[in-house]
């Protein structure tokens, strides 16, 4: 825990199935509803294509983050969380770092993660660390379909793909989002 300016040593190594515990703890209150660490934990520890750390102060986790390699060169880093008894205190520093490292041994050029608007302590980080945001998600909902106007409503045609991929380049959503899209 926090105790004047006396920075404890951190220590950030590869996830273990011994950790568990203590990550799901102060992962538990990440948002209102909980958080989605418990339901990717065993994958991660089994991923052939990412790596997830722990950081440790007096060997207590107190820091967890996930790489994956989706693409040759590409990493996503996700999954960041910092117990909220050690914030500010380098954790989030020091295992992105241990990340990056990871990422560059397995030849990555580029390095992507994704951040709420209002995550300050996150966006803050990744500076640090020489991120620059690229991009902003909107959340897009449709509006209200009544059984009414469902019934005007149609799969898409093959021969429309053409059409409907230059309406999306252009839409002002694909500007923002730098042409990046998410999946549910």
């Amino acid at each position: 825990m926090k105790s004047g300016n006396v920075k404890p040593k951190i220590y950030v190594w590869r996830t273990r199935g011994s950790d568990r515990e203590a990550v799901f703890k102060f992962c538990e209150k990440t948002w209102s509803w909980g958080d989605y660490i418990s339901k990717v934990w065993d994958k991660w520890l089994k991923e052939k294509n990412g790596r997830a750390f722990v950081a440790t102060i007096n060997e207590v986790p107190v820091g967890i983050s996930h790489l994956s390699i989706d693409k040759p060169h590409e990493v996503w880093l996700s999954g960041a969380r910092t117990d909220p008894n050690y914030r500010r205190m380098g954790i989030a520093t020091a295992i992105t770092k241990k990340c990056l490292e990871y990422a560059k041994r397995k030849t990555a050029k580029v390095a992507r993660l994704v951040t709420g608007s209002d995550n300050i302590a996150a966006q803050t980080v990744a500076q640090k660390l020489g991120f620059k945001p690229i991009a902003e998600f909107v959340e897009m909902t449709t509006e209200n379909i009544t059984d009414e106007n469902s019934k005007k409503l149609r799969w898409a045609e093959e021969t429309e793909t053409e059409a409907l991929w230059d309406y999306i380049q252009t839409s002002e959503t694909y500007r923002k989002a730098a042409g990046l899209y998410t999946r549910p």
